[in-house]
């Protein structure tokens, strides 16, 4: 009975280490889990937060940049200031408009009609860009295409396009007298590949002395693709007045030597998941006379 007893209780005991053995086991490895998870955590969130910080403060930026090139373009259009963001919003939109409508509309005092109130504008010259569109090819709209470049430059986001171009090519003939002018015995024909659209500034371009345009001997059609950068505008609107966080607008102060444009002087900050902090560095951000403080 002795042996029994002393096999039961020795098995008993390597029952209980095999336990405590499997117990420590899974806690190790339950421990290594929660560590690669506390690991990622501590990786990823901050970085995820930090992009968020990064997207708020670029958006806001970019938002208070074009409430200041709207106020100067009020200011360069009316000759006056303005705090009324709103209406210089859809004056310089009505601007945008009429000089697309009408391309005389520059240069000259104009009146415009908005909700009902009467402004006079002046619109310079440079605020037009006329440019034939090339993927028309010899379309006739192509001369009445126009980029309203200053417009587009300033609303609106640079981008890359490639275009696929058919061009029509002329096989251009010159005699070339350049040898000796007097003497038609070394005069020779010379050819030249030129795009159509070159045409009329290849034939100004000659030397009549020297050259002598004979004609056009073959005509031949040639395609490729060209990279093309171009602005795709935006119609700037009430929501640029809004600050990204919130529902606030952006404080404009206006006087005779300055205008500014603020952030409301507040914490933006607030908790994540616990440990971490969301807080953009924008309560301090301001432009003053166009000049961003976040660059200074």
């Amino acid at each position: 009975m002795e042996d029994i007893q002393e096999r039961e209780d020795l098995l008993a005991g390597q029952e209980e280490k095999k336990y405590r053995w499997w117990l420590a086991r899974d806690l190790m490895e339950m421990g290594i889990v929660l560590a690669v998870i506390a690991f990622v955590m501590v990786i990823y969130i901050p970085k995820s937060i930090w992009i968020e910080e990064t997207e708020i403060e670029d958006q806001s930026h970019s938002q208070m940049q074009n409430i200041s090139r709207i106020l100067d373009f009020y200011e360069e259009f009316t000759g006056e200031k303005t705090e009324d963001a709103i209406w210089a919003i859809q004056l310089i939109n009505a601007v945008r408009d009429s000089v697309v409508a009408d391309s005389l509309f520059s240069d000259h005092p104009r009146m415009i009609n908005l909700d009902d109130r009467e402004i006079e504008v002046t619109v310079p010259k440079s605020f037009i860009w006329m440019k034939p569109d090339r993927r028309l090819g010899e379309n006739p709209l192509a001369k009445h295409i126009r980029y309203i470049t200053t417009f587009d430059t300033t609303f609106g986001h640079l981008g890359v396009r490639k275009d696929t171009i058919e061009d029509k090519i002329f096989s251009v003939v010159v005699e070339d007298r350049s040898e000796d002018p007097d003497n038609s015995a070394t005069w020779f024909m010379d050819t030249s590949f030129i795009r159509s659209d070159k045409l009329a500034l290849f034939k100004a371009s000659l030397d009549t002395f020297n050259s002598y345009y004979v004609g056009i001997a073959d005509t031949s059609k040639s395609e490729h693709v060209e990279v093309v950068h171009y602005y795709d505008r935006f119609r700037p609107d009430e929501s640029i007045l809004n600050f990204p966080l919130g529902n606030e607008r952006y404080i404009i102060r206006v006087d005779s030597e300055s205008v500014v444009i603020k952030v409301h002087d507040r914490d933006y900050s607030e908790r994540r998941y616990l440990l971490f902090t969301f807080d953009p560095y924008v309560k301090d951000d301001s432009i003053s006379n166009g000049y961003p403080s976040w660059i200074h």
